[in-house]
């Protein structure tokens, strides 16, 4: 009899513990999954929007966003497009932390080599390095970057010399 107890005792705080598991995990609120898709998205457009690929860009962000992507767009000159064609290499981009709710985020970003616009009409100058912080959203289902506005590295960058 009592090893019956002993059994039922077992075999219940196995399934206690099973649950427990099972409802951590369900509520820990963003799946593994969706932290890849996060990753993808922001490192896709942040490889074409640092290389001015806007077009490419635009295919990775909200609908609202795209206001954004065509003011960086009508924010470069001949001057600067002759400039990024001297260039050896493409800006390149590296997915750092990032922190995810339900349905919203950010994703820092370290991007090297790529041209940076200080102001509105401004000439475009090279960083070697700087960081971003990147919004993104969950939309019918489907996770994307959400710019409000310019986006702005919260690094100061270091200007490259020219090599």
């Amino acid at each position: 009899m009592e090893s019956t107890f002993k059994t039922r005792r077992i075999v219940c705080l196995t399934f206690c513990i099973s649950m427990l598991t099972i409802l951590f995990y369900a509520c820990s609120g963003v799946s593994n999954n969706h932290r890849r898709q996060v990753r993808q998205e922001v490192e896709t457009f942040a490889q074409a929007y640092f290389n001015f690929n806007f077009s490419v860009a635009l295919d990775h962000c909200s609908k609202e966003s795209g206001r954004w992507i065509r003011f960086a767009a009508s924010n470069i000159s001949a001057e600067d497009i002759a400039q990024l064609q001297q260039q050896q290499q493409e800006a390149t981009v590296e997915i750092g932390n990032y922190e995810l709710k339900d349905s919203t985020g950010n994703v820092l970003v370290t991007v090297r080599h790529f041209m940076q616009f200080d102001s509105i009409g401004g000439k475009g100058h090279m960083v070697d390095e700087a960081t971003f912080r990147i919004p993104v959203c969950r939309e019918n289902g489907k996770w994307t970057v959400r710019m409000e506005g310019p986006l702005r590295s919260e690094t100061s960058g270091r200007d490259s010399d020219g090599d």
